[in-house]
């Protein structure tokens, strides 16, 4: 079966076309609230929605200053390594694409919780908690889309290094019979005594005769 069509694949394309998806609506959303600063249903998106990138963009901001360093330096060319290492059939490309796609999601939530703790803690007081918003919860889900590539991509691993494993341990198998079979132990076709003792008996025989 072609590596693009297995089940396996399809699962490590799930982590890096989600994250690409979503980095591109947070990016979207962010370039048309520039364009639109008036207009609330983009401060909705933005705030709501794609607030936890505005956390990642931030942290990296300090060390690239790329305009949509997210979707052109991170998202796109994951989905572009993910996307060559199915087609081409190369499966140590897909596996990077796939991981790759989880450290940025967990990256994404580690800068996240940096940007916004001091402020949920002061928002929580002495004795309450904050819930998590509706950004928050898209980037468990991402995540939790992410992980399953991982795990995909590491069972594919395993399926593979058992597959090339099972015709090692088939020709060896086949070469020990084959060497006990020349080694000139043989059996008799009607019973299970060894043919040499009727052999030596034989060949005594004709000597004393």
């Amino acid at each position: 079966m072609p590596l693009f069509m297995t089940g396996l694949v399809r699962l490590q394309l799930v982590g890096p076309v989600s994250l690409c998806l979503v980095v591109l609506a947070a990016e979207g959303s962010a370039c048309a609230l520039a364009s639109a600063p008036a207009s609330p249903t983009l401060w909705y998106l933005n705030l709501t929605w794609f607030g936890v990138f505005q956390s990642s963009h931030y942290l990296l901001n300090e060390y690239v200053d790329v305009p949509y360093f997210q979707l052109l330096g991170v998202a796109l060319p994951l989905l572009a390594a993910a996307l060559a290492g199915a087609v081409l059939r190369v499966r140590l490309l897909l596996g990077i694409a796939s991981n790759l796609s989880l450290l940025y999601a967990a990256f994404v939530l580690a800068a996240w919780h940096l940007v916004n703790a001091p402020r949920h803690a002061f928002a929580a007081g002495p004795h309450g908690g904050t819930a998590v918003g509706t950004d928050g919860w898209l980037l468990v889900l991402l995540a939790g889309l992410c992980l399953m590539s991982s795990v995909a991509s590491h069972a594919a691993y395993l399926r593979a290094s058992r597959a090339e494993a099972m015709p090692g341990r088939h020709r060896a198998t086949s070469s020990g019979s084959r060497m006990s079979r020349r080694s000139g132990i043989g059996f008799t076709d009607k019973g299970h005594a060894p043919t040499h003792g009727s052999d030596s008996a034989s060949l005594w025989g004709r000597l004393g005769e």
